[in-house]
């Protein structure tokens, strides 16, 4: 962990608001830097501090504690009351059996109870993986609302909620990160209006990545084309090649099956739309405008399908054998099928990257018992292996 963000909470009544500030910052300076690490503010982290810098805060509490997480640390000196306004307000927190902890002491000490504050957090987190949500799931996918708390206990997971006000404030910083495939993607979209607004994007879900501690996210991108008339297609790719589960709409079920698929194979997955079904010739189609940058034998930008905007990516995938995948919302079953990819196509009516998919098994089910509307398509034929390795984490889970 590298941030804390600190609340401070003085009075409205205070008057010496500059001596305040001086001694705030000589505290946390010293503090920052025994700890090895930086305070920061307006930045919700996964510890959250209450610096009570004077008595009479107890309502200014009040009126902030809700936007923050328990458990609620209250950090006081022994000045202005800082402590009297601190043990009142725990006293109302252990009344609504909120979790907190009074954090009072010299220097040393309260650099030994932040420390292992932290040391806590980090080894309670060390067992899970951490996958985040920007923004909530797109409105269409009604049957997308994951088991969080089953997800957790059986496959160590949890969801990181991203609010789109805080994905919005670190794209508004236009800034730059370097990615993989830099000189080609200037060169590939070199007269495209959206490549620069496309590599913002990129990189402020790079910085939540780091912030939030991510090994995943999925985005609510269909937002970025009202706000900002782009898409995240391009920065989900570059992501996935990076080795971060990158997915789209918000789908919190595929996020995870993503994911499972990293862990158990460590291959990527293309999320995309089941188009059409043959059942005669066994085949469907299947079609997406992002896909990893990496499962690609080549790669073209266009536009974004169903908007005209942004960068879209219609990649050629290579034909051979492949693993469909998907688990359900309420993770109690899921679709594993085989099939051969047997032709990437060019429709103009369909979202970018287009590939025709030839199954001897299973396809009816997607009509009979469909699980969702994404599914995972996996290079290889890995049914065996997944079943195995899903088993071994639930044995309760069925096998559509």
């Amino acid at each position: 962990m590298k941030k804390i963000n600190i609340v401070p909470l003085r009075s409205l009544l205070s008057v010496n608001g500059e001596q305040l500030d001086q001694e705030q910052n000589v505290y946390l300076s010293t503090l920052a830097s025994n700890l090895n690490i930086e305070f920061i503010q307006n930045e919700e982290t996964p510890i959250n501090i209450f610096l009570i810098e004077t008595g009479g805060t107890e309502e200014v509490f009040l009126k902030c504690f809700e936007n923050y997480k328990p458990p609620y640390y209250l950090l006081t000196t022994d000045k202005r009351n800082s402590l009297p306004a601190a043990l009142e307000i725990g006293a109302f927190l252990g009344n609504q059996q909120l979790p907190y902890s009074i954090i009072h002491g010299h220097v040393a000490q309260v650099t030994s109870t932040l420390n292992k504050i932290i040391i806590d957090y980090q080894q309670s987190q060390a067992s899970y993986f951490r996958l985040g949500v920007i923004g909530k799931p797109s409105d269409w996918l009604i049957a997308s609302n994951l088991d969080r708390d089953y997800a957790k206990n059986k496959y160590q997971v949890l969801f990181v909620d991203i609010s789109f006000e805080e994905f919005n404030d670190e794209l508004t910083k236009k800034c730059y990160e370097k990615a993989n495939m830099s000189e080609e993607i200037a060169k590939m979209a070199a007269n495209s209006p959206y490549l620069e607004g496309a590599l913002h994007i990129y990189s402020a879900i790079k910085q939540l990545v780091y912030r939030h501690d991510l090994q995943g996210f999925t985005i609510r991108c269909f937002d970025l084309l009202k706000t900002y008339k782009n898409t995240a297609c391009l920065a989900l790719a570059l992501l996935n090649e990076e080795g971060i589960v990158a997915g789209c709409e918000g789908d919190l079920p595929i996020l995870l099956s993503m994911h499972l698929v990293k862990k158990s194979l460590n291959l990527p997955a293309f999320q995309a739309n089941p188009s059409s079904i043959n059942l005669e010739q066994k085949s469907i189609v299947f079609a997406h405008c992002t896909i990893p940058a990496n499962m690609c034998l080549k790669k073209e930008f266009m536009t974004h399908f169903e908007s005209g905007l942004g960068i879209g990516i219609r990649g050629t995938m290579q034909t051979g054998p492949c693993t469909i995948f998907r688990l359900s919302a309420n993770l109690q079953s899921a679709y594993i099928e085989e099939g051969e990819i047997i032709e990437n196509t060019t429709r103009d009516d369909l979202c970018r990257t287009q590939i025709i998919v030839r199954m001897n098994e299973g396809l009816e089910k997607l009509l009979l018992k469909p699980l969702g509307n994404h599914q995972l398509i996996i290079y290889g034929h890995h049914k065996d292996a997944l079943t195995k390795y899903l088993k071994a984490l639930d044995s309760t889970l069925r096998i559509v």
